[in-house]
């Protein structure tokens, strides 16, 4: 696999219901640039099933890899 020339970070916190157009629309956009390319999805804590639909898409889809980060307490702005 080349190394990819784009990297696109998406924070995902709690986006249930737009995680399932995410990368289709990402990916026909990105794939009309001939370029490798990564999708980094960044999941800041969700507690709606995000994560859960991520790791489905992780088992499922080719050439995906999962990272993990320990928990850091953060503060959030309202």
């Amino acid at each position: 696999m080349k190394k990819p020339t784009f990297s696109i970070i998406a924070p995902i916190y709690n986006e249930l219901e737009n995680i399932p157009e995410l990368y289709p629309r990402v990916r026909d956009v990105m794939d009309q640039t001939g370029e490798p390319w990564e999708l980094i999805l960044v999941d800041d804590g969700s507690k709606d099933g995000s994560t859960d639909v991520i790791r489905n898409w992780l088992r499922t889809m080719n050439g995906f890899a999962r990272s993990s980060l320990p928990a850091t307490s953060a503060t959030r702005s309202p």
